[in-house]
């Protein structure tokens, strides 16, 4: 029996050969315009309230974000994700209730 032959009958490695393809750049996100009444009518249900990749820390660590809840009341989590201009990440989870 050729050495390919062994080979072929022995089991494959547990390596798998990947080619990533890239990233994806910054989208936009979808933000609701309220600006007239049949705007207004429409029910909001979306289920992510806020996304924004470019919020702006002050030297104090605060930063000031407004967005518009969604229509649906219940207990919503806000999960604050980032990282520093030397790498360095933070993570924060707080969560709210809305009533009517």
């Amino acid at each position: 029996m050729a050495l390919s032959e062994i080979e072929s009958l022995l089991p494959k490695s547990n390596v798998i050969d990947m080619y990533p393809l890239g990233y994806i750049k910054e989208r936009k996100f979808y933000v609701p315009k309220y600006d007239t009444p049949e705007r207004k009518a429409i029910n909001d249900l979306r289920t992510t309230i806020y996304w924004n990749p470019k919020v702006t820390i002050t030297e104090t660590g605060e930063a000031a974000i407004q967005f518009y809840n969604a229509d649906g009341n219940g207990n919503y989590k806000v999960i604050v994700e980032g990282m520093d201009q030397t790498g360095n990440v933070g993570r924060k989870v707080i969560n709210y209730r809305v009533q009517p």
